[in-house]
């Protein structure tokens, strides 16, 4: 049971683009694991979690394959 996903995403690649494809991968998975995301800022080597309190999403071979494939998101799970 997947409990947690964390997604990595460096503060460069964040867009508007990017934030819609990710909400809208968010509802279309809605399920009972925590969210949160992990901003990386390169220039000063900082890092920010964040956690969507709102979503809570199911993580499955769907969910995966987009983060993977069609968005290149690092992800940890749990």
């Amino acid at each position: 049971l997947v409990t947690k996903i964390t997604l990595q995403l460096p503060i460069t690649e964040l867009d508007d683009t990017l934030v819609s494809e990710l909400s809208a991968l968010m509802k279309n998975n809605s399920g009972h694991s925590l969210l949160y995301f992990n901003i990386i800022g390169e220039a000063y080597n900082m890092n920010v979690q964040l956690f969507s309190r709102p979503s809570k999403i199911q993580v499955n071979k769907h969910l995966i394959d987009n983060l993977k494939n069609n968005l290149n998101i690092d992800f940890k799970i749990n």
